[in-house]
């Protein structure tokens, strides 16, 4: 696969280092995409000109056109054709997305095949407001009963907490707050045995939980994400995908 970076205007790159200085060391470290630096063309240029100053650099960002070209042989891409963008949307590309989708399934602790009775939270979100409505609609569509969870659960039913952290440049959180936001949802699954947790974008969210017996993490809120992992907790998909981080978990 190709390695890229995060966006350079991001903070964390931008009050450390340069952009230049930035998309120089992403390079040498073996990245192939420089995502979002604030002046293009300026960092184009400059790259252009370094290239032809350092070898080690060149040798790099050879490396990463290689890698590039490699990735889009593979995956039967070219140069985009007259109308192609009208494809997005449409059949293929949703066949594609659904598989992508399936491929980035990682289990965070489990695995679990869910029962079919299944109650249905997310933390701080009531059920009319709840982001994970493909998710639902999908267990539904395969035969799950589902419920929000409102109290105790009963035998044979399984909870299943839902969760929407997403990062985004400038935005966006990774983690909860565990004193606030997730100290309710921590009281629901007290109240139940082997429950499930669902991570639909940041894998840090398990970290703000204890007492959860299995978790799944899409790393994506898009509804092809959230239809994979229902059909993968109702046991309709092999799930392959690794965590990329390490966990500290309670």
């Amino acid at each position: 696969g190709l390695i890229l970076t995060d966006a350079l205007t991001m903070h964390a790159v931008s009050k450390n280092f340069d952009e230049r200085q930035a998309a120089e060391r992403a390079l040498l470290g073996g990245s192939d995409i420089l995502l979002v630096p604030s002046e293009t063309k300026k960092l184009v240029y400059h790259l252009m000109s370094r290239v032809e100053a350092d070898p080690v650099l060149a040798a790099a960002a050879a490396a990463a056109l290689k890698r590039w070209k490699r990735a889009q042989e593979k995956a039967g891409a070219g140069e985009p054709e007259p109308g192609s963008f009208a494809l997005v949307g449409g059949p293929e590309h949703k066949a594609q997305a659904a598989k992508m989708a399936e491929a980035c399934l990682a289990w965070a602790g489990g695995p679990a095949c869910l029962a079919k009775t299944i109650r249905y939270a997310e933390p701080a979100c009531a059920p009319e407001d709840w982001g994970g409505l493909a998710f639902v609609s999908e267990l539904k569509a395969l035969g799950a009963d589902v419920r929000p969870a409102d109290g105790p659960l009963k035998e044979g039913e399984t909870l299943v907490l839902g969760c929407l952290l997403t990062p985004r440049a400038y935005t966006g959180r990774i983690r909860f707050d565990e004193e606030g936001e997730a100290a309710p949802a921590q009281a629901l699954l007290s109240l139940a045995k082997d429950p499930v947790i669902v991570s639909f974008g940041s894998p840090f969210v398990f970290e703000a939980f204890r007492g959860w017996s299995a978790g799944l993490c899409s790393f994506s809120p898009n509804e092809a994400a959230q239809k994979a992992a229902a059909r993968a907790l109702l046991g309709r998909l092999n799930i392959t995908g690794r965590m990329p981080v390490t966990l500290s978990l309670r």
